[in-house]
């Protein structure tokens, strides 16, 4: 109803107001990155922004003259974004969708697919990864952003680091940290992007220094803003969370004289691209068995199907399209089984003769 449609909308520029003022921060160097991977200026560039929240990356990279996608599973996120971009004059194409599940009709849309600090939160991060490959077009341009580690990431660590100096690590837990959060180190980045056929590129750490008017300001957006946080915060009484929040607050003023807070926060930011990709394959009869047995050395296809002359062929009904589109877009096959309508409306080019 609208009670509950404005409640969410309240909730959203809230959550704009407490993570954007961070988050964007990064928009302009993945953006840079992404630019200069691509060999172009992004004006004229289709775009998808996956993972869009309030619409920061989406905004910067429509001013630059892209043409955005953005999307996002949460709806009151999706709204904000269009609201911001109407306001802004600027045009942003915006769709609820869930990161790891991009609609169909997206495949081979795209030249880039980035995702700032959206990405690291997919269950398992490689699927999301994995759908934003199937949707770029030959040559296309993955890139993500994710937050370095404990010691690259002091302004997220001093409310757990307090608590645990007043409570205790038995009583605080292991879990303070994201939960579910990927790792954001150069290997995990490029472990992740490797598993899905990409060639990786990560820059940094790329440091920026987060700010809060003052010591209250800090403990009201870092407490309410992180999960770990709040989920450790919900595990204590009122007393220890007034104790909690008095002692961060002396900490933070006494550090910066009562005035702003400023504190580093590192990121990397992680390119991927398409590996090579091989020109038109026409496929005969005589040919099947062989390209058969190569696609299958590469885990795309499996051999040993036949077609009504008992030709060799390939089976269609076990290709992943996202590795088919990471290792060969463009398949024209003469003489094979028919092959799924699903399975034709995920590559680039497909000619069945």
């Amino acid at each position: 109803d609208v009670y509950k449609r404005q409640r969410g909308l309240g909730d959203v520029y809230k959550r704009q107001a407490r993570i954007e003022p961070f988050t964007s921060l990064f928009c302009e160097p993945l953006l840079e990155e992404a630019s200069d991977a691509l060999g172009r200026p992004l004006a004229e560039v289709a775009l998808l922004d996956v993972g869009c929240g309030t619409g920061a990356l989406a905004l910067a990279a429509a001013a630059r003259g892209a043409h955005v996608t953005a999307t996002d599973v949460a709806a009151g996120m999706v709204e904000r974004t269009r609201r911001r971009a109407e306001a802004a004059g600027l045009s942003v194409r915006t769709l609820v969708a869930d990161g790891c599940c991009l609609p169909l009709e997206h495949a081979g849309v795209f030249q880039l697919a980035l995702s700032n600090f959206g990405a690291i939160f997919f269950r398992p991060p490689h699927a999301g990864i994995d759908e934003m490959l199937r949707c770029l077009r030959p040559g296309g341009i993955i890139g993500l952003t994710a937050w370095g580690g404990p010691k690259e990431t002091e302004a997220f660590q001093i409310i757990p680091c307090v608590a645990r100096s007043l409570f205790g690590d038995d009583f605080i837990g292991a879990d303070v940290p994201e939960k579910g959060r990927m790792s954001g180190s150069p290997e995990a980045l490029s472990a992740m992007l490797s598993s899905v056929g990409l060639e990786p590129h990560i820059t940094g750490p790329v440091t920026r220094h987060l700010r809060c008017g003052n010591a209250i300001a800090f403990w009201h957006r870092f407490a309410l803003a992180s999960p770990g946080t709040r989920r450790m915060l919900a595990r204590l009484s009122a007393n220890q969370r007034e104790a909690l929040q008095a002692a961060v607050v002396s900490i933070l003023e006494q550090r910066f004289g009562g005035g702003e807070i400023m504190l580093p926060a590192s990121a990397y930011l992680a390119i991927g691209r398409a590996r090579p990709i091989l020109g038109p394959v026409h496929v005969g009869t005589a040919g099947f068995a062989g390209i058969s047995g190569h696609w299958a050395g590469k885990g795309v296809f499996m051999p040993g199907t036949k077609n009504a002359r008992g030709d060799a062929a390939l089976d269609f009904y076990q290709v992943r399209a996202s590795h088919l589109l990471a290792w060969h877009r463009h398949l024209v096959v003469l003489s094979p089984p028919r092959a799924p309508t699903s399975w034709r409306s995920s590559c680039t080019r497909l000619t069945c003769i």
